[in-house]
């Protein structure tokens, strides 16, 4: 039984967690990501324009000098998929609230960095398909450091948000989406490699809007397994980017163990639209299933302001 809740909780991030593990919140339809924030909504705008400018400058220093045309199209289309991005983020500005229900006046450091990594993907994806691998390689480097940058800032100063859990796993789905099809582009991977990518990608998006449609709730929580996965998937695109020329068999290897990885991934999203069907309907969208002793902080956080609301004399008293 042991090994069953260790395996399950590698899957599902559920059951036999240790003490101490990764926050979750359950967005439930109709009660979170709905709430008003106009000093949130500024800052969005605010770090989205500062985005879109510096992206404009990183299209200019390395689309440009191929000429002016590809830097036209490179530039709509940076420009389209930023102001994409920035509009599902405003109309979405409710999110931008800790796990607890605390709405926050700005971004944090953590979902800057997930912002990046969103807002840069369209440059990414045109150097890899041109081939300016020596670019392409560095570029994937920091932008996949990011995904675990963001996540260590947020645990390491207290900032985690409802946002930032939403956003980062919808910032991997993008970055392989992008990454994944500039491999195809550039000739690096053969079509099933893509269709499995496609395949685990429509599961996950598409089983997102069935649960929340017809469940009303879709719990949020990173899995170990998915991590495990992400790092062998990186590392794998990493030799593929810096070793795109070689004739070695070793890399038509790399290739077969990322289809496996790709194909146990499918797997794991099956298992997860699986686990989320079984869980119970919550009421309350605050982290309930969470342990530890963040998850009794934020509790008892929880708990002093019910007692605050509901004796405003007897707290004003104490804190005189």
């Amino acid at each position: 039984m042991s090994l069953w809740k260790n395996w399950y909780f590698w899957v599902t991030g559920t059951s036999g967690a240790p003490i101490h593990t990764v926050p979750a919140f359950h967005w439930i339809r109709g009660r979170v990501g709905q709430r008003q924030n106009p000093d949130g909504m500024r800052s969005l705008i605010h770090y989205g324009v500062s985005f879109a400018l510096l992206s404009l400058i990183a299209d200019w220093l390395l689309v440009y000098p191929a000429g002016p045309y590809p830097f036209i199209i490179m530039a709509a289309v940076h420009s389209l998929w930023i102001s994409a991005l920035l509009m599902l983020l405003v109309f979405n500005v409710g999110f931008l609230e800790t796990l607890d229900g605390r709405p926050l006046g700005r971004l944090n450091g953590a979902n800057i960095l997930t912002l990046g990594r969103l807002l840069l993907l369209p440059l990414l994806a045109y150097l890899i398909g041109v081939r300016q691998f020596s670019l392409a390689a560095p570029l994937y480097l920091i932008l996949a450091a990011t995904d675990v940058l963001d996540g260590l800032w947020a645990r390491w100063k207290k900032q985690i948000t409802k946002l930032g859990i939403v956003l980062d796993p919808l910032a991997d789905v993008a970055f392989h989406l992008w990454v994944f099809g500039a491999l195809s582009w550039a000739g690096l991977i053969p079509p099933w490699i893509l269709v499995l990518v496609l395949i685990r990608y429509a599961l996950l998006i598409g089983g997102g809007i069935f649960l929340y449609l017809t469940k009303g709730q879709i719990r949020v929580l990173p899995t170990p397994f998915g991590k495990a996965t992400g790092v062998l998937i990186t590392a794998a695109t990493m030799v593929l980017l810096v070793s795109p020329a070689s004739s070695n068999g070793w890399l038509d290897w790399i290739v077969r163990g990322l289809g496996v990885i790709l194909l146990l991934t499918v797997l794991h999203v099956i298992a997860i639209g699986w686990v989320n069907l079984r869980l119970p309907l919550q009421t309350d969208p605050a982290p309930t299933q969470v342990r530890g002793r963040w998850a009794q902080s934020l509790k008892k956080q929880g708990e002093d302001r019910e007692v605050d609301a509901s004796h405003p004399g007897e707290s004003g008293s104490k804190k005189k």
